[in-house]
């Protein structure tokens, strides 16, 4: 039993010395493996802790951060100066900007309208330090309208009409007496191509009659051009004196027709269905006067709903409900129909009444 014993006992001594060996073995090995990463880490170690490449390094980084730096200011300058030259161009009356693209990274296209009068658009890039060679124009000529330039051609259109007025009077003034009623039939077919060359439109709605020495026109214009022609029309008469109160002022006219059809409704009245009866032809008479006062260059009046009631806070909601349909219908800023502040109306019985006023 004792022998057994000492066997067993040897057998796990032998087997622990074995596991010792290896356990021993694998150490030495991660020994050897960590020595080598030591000396790899030396090498890197010394290589980036030496005063020069360390002084390098920092150098390096610090241009690098210039660089970086220096390019972001340079493109956030560079974007306030072309957010303000394209401010620049569309304040300018004569120049429509309809769209910019860019080209590259620090060339850009503008596309739009330009009147030939307006200044050289590349002169206001100018002012904000942007080269012509960094943008493409595609600016097609148009003329403006309601512009200092569009002014100025109308001056210079007028200057040379009435330059040749003052020739052809210069000419035919040295005709003979005896050819007296060919140069007045003369005059009056250059008197009407003049008039035609300024007031295209206007001659084209009026009737114009010579009689006995005086010119007669009648007829119906827009405001705007009823008060240009009656104003300038006798500067292109060359002969006989004008009668111009037979011209009716078509916009006036029709702004009043217009406004008793729009002022005369009662926009509480309802049909079968409860809906105001009132608000597609009030809509429909609003677009019209809106388009006649475009068209004569007039600024349209504002509308105002009036409430005439004994007791006017019970048509609050009802009052409100109608404008916003009548915006709607009408296709307008809801803004635009103001809601005058209702007042009681206090001694008499009256029937409850909303309209709308056009006033100047």
């Amino acid at each position: 039993m004792t022998d057994a014993k000492d066997d067993a006992k040897e057998l796990l001594d032998e087997a622990q010395q074995l596991e010792l060996e290896e356990i021993q073995t694998r150490l030495g090995f991660i020994e050897e493996t960590l020595r080598e990463q030591g000396k790899n880490r030396s090498f890197l170690s010394r290589f980036f802790n030496h005063p020069v490449i360390s002084n390098l390094s920092v150098v390096g980084l610090g241009l690098l951060a210039a660089v970086v730096l220096g390019v972001g200011i340079f493109l956030l300058i560079r974007g306030l100066q072309w957010r303000g030259a394209l401010s620049d161009l569309r304040a300018e009356p004569g120049i429509q900007v309809l769209g910019v693209r860019s080209l590259g990274p620090l060339k850009k296209q503008v596309i739009g309208l330009r009147d030939p009068l307006s200044p050289n658009p590349h002169r206001i890039l100018q002012k904000h330090n942007i080269s012509p060679d960094r943008v493409d124009f595609k600016l097609s000529e148009y003329h403006s309208l309601n512009t200092p330039y569009g002014r100025q051609r109308e001056v210079e259109r007028e200057k040379e009409l009435l330059e040749l007025r003052g020739k052809v009077i210069s000419v035919v003034g040295t005709l003979s007496e005896e050819n007296r009623i060919q140069r007045e039939h003369e005059l009056g077919q250059i008197s009407e191509l003049l008039l035609e060359m300024r007031f295209p439109e206007a001659m084209r709605k009026l009737n114009l009659q010579y009689n006995d020495g005086v010119w007669y026109a009648d007829g119906e214009l827009l405001a705007n051009e009823y008060e240009d022609f009656k104003a300038l029309a006798p500067k292109y008469i060359l002969n006989g004196t004008v009668d111009l109160d037979k011209i009716g002022n078509y916009t006036q006219e029709k702004t009043i027709a217009l406004k008793k059809g729009i002022e005369s409704a009662n926009l509480l009245d309802k049909d079968y269905d409860g809906d105001p009866v009132h608000i597609s032809r009030l809509a429909r008479l609003i677009r019209e006067y809106d388009a006649l006062c475009e068209k004569s260059n007039v600024t349209p009046g504002r509308l105002k709903l009036v409430v005439k009631s004994n007791q006017p806070d019970r048509l609050e909601e009802d009052v409100h409900e109608i404008a916003e349909k009548l915006a709607e219908t009408a296709q307008i800023d809801s803004t635009r129909i103001r809601v005058t502040p209702p007042l009681p109306i206090k001694g008499k019985t009256v029937e409850d009444r909303l309209f709308l006023e056009i006033s100047e």
